[in-house]
């Protein structure tokens, strides 16, 4: 249940930034945002049943691997270039894969780009977005804010989680450890702040309180979650 929220949660977070991106582009990006619904039609009902002829066709990794990692660059470029971030289209590249009959070679493909990503891509990453947060710069006033926004973030996730489950009948020892799971910041937070900061909308200062404000409120879910679900 906690997965299906924060995969929810997710793509309402997808979605707002997409919708940032669109503004902190200007007004030279707005009439290329209007291709964005064209592609999406494309990538449906053109790419999609394309993509299941190759994997009827052949099934083996060795095929199928390179068409995906093609597939996801050049939609990656496609959506830059209407005025979006690359990552959402290579999030919709993996979103119209068809599914029915794939489920074992699609497994077989997320194990071994699984490992590229998390030996190479992700290390890198993380590197990047981390000699992005400069804690040297920050003032008395900035660890007011960063407490502030400790205290507005884990409000909000807990209790606005927490009230939903108990809301719909959980009980209270479950409410709380939705409320804790969902507490937690991961990788796409930090993927939406490292955007913010390339797009503007954010400086270091901020981005640095943000990143902080991230990782603590990802290292608490252990220790929480221990006291609250796991004890006896």
């Amino acid at each position: 249940m906690a997965l299906t929220c924060a995969a929810a949660d997710d793509l309402l977070a997808w979605l707002l930034l997409a919708f940032v991106v669109a503004l902190s582009g200007g007004k030279a990006n707005v009439w290329l945002l209007l291709l964005g619904p064209l592609y999406l039609a494309t990538m449906i009902w053109i790419v999609r049943p394309i993509l299941g002829r190759i994997i009827m066709i052949d099934r083996t990794i060795g095929t199928l691997l390179p068409v995906l990692l093609a597939g996801m660059l050049l939609s990656g470029a496609v959506t830059e270039l209407i005025g979006l971030h690359f990552i959402f289209g290579a999030f919709l590249f993996g979103a119209v894969v068809p599914r029915k009959e794939t489920a074992p070679i699609r497994a077989a493909v997320v194990e071994r780009m699984d490992i590229l990503n998390s030996v190479l891509l992700l290390p890198v990453f993380f590197v990047i977005a981390g000699l992005e947060v400069d804690l040297r710069t920050l003032k008395l006033s900035d660890l007011l804010i960063l407490a502030l926004v400790l205290l507005i973030a884990v409000i909000g996730k807990f209790a606005g989680a927490y009230g939903a489950a108990r809301l719909n009948r959980l009980p209270v020892r479950e409410s709380a450890t939705i409320g804790i799971l969902m507490n937690a910041r991961g990788l796409t937070e930090l993927i939406v702040l490292t955007i913010g900061l390339q797009l503007g909308v954010l400086d270091t200062r901020l981005y640095s309180v943000m990143v902080v404000m991230a990782i603590v409120t990802t290292a608490m879910t252990g220790p929480l979650l221990r006291c609250v679900y796991l004890r006896r």
